[in-house]
């Protein structure tokens, strides 16, 4: 099977091992790829119509993933557990979703690439 086409893919290559996959999997069940994209932190994977029973569910699945996962470096995992007040534990991810100090757009990125993407843009705007 030859490379399949995608018309439009908005996000950066930290992700690519989470839709390239989905990507396969529609080439071979004939589903339109519309759009892969980047939209408040997390992978956005837009069909076309299809009849497929599995796609929705696999969509779902990666784009709840994509929270969790760097989307610059694909560095993903656990840092630890912080145990809350109600005894209730809340996962620490390596890679979070939210702005950065320089920015308001809402990426998930993990600590060094936040850093670094903050860095870069405060040189930028300083006009370095």
């Amino acid at each position: 099977m030859s490379e399949p086409k995608v018309p439009y893919i908005e996000c950066s290559k930290g992700w690519a091992s989470l839709y390239e996959p989905l990507i396969w999997y529609c080439a071979a069940k004939g589903i339109p790829v519309m759009q892969v994209k980047e939209k408040f932190g997390t992978l956005r994977f837009y069909t076309g119509p299809n009849e497929d029973p599995h796609i929705d569910t696999l969509v779902a699945a990666v784009e709840a993933y994509s929270g969790h996962v760097c989307e610059e470096c694909s560095e993903r995992g656990v840092v630890t557990w912080e145990r809350q007040e109600d005894g209730s534990y809340k996962t620490i991810f390596k890679a979070t979703t939210g702005p950065s100090r320089t920015s308001s757009w809402i990426k998930t990125l993990c600590a060094p690439c936040r850093e670094a993407r903050d860095k870069q843009r405060e040189k930028r705007n300083l006009g370095g």
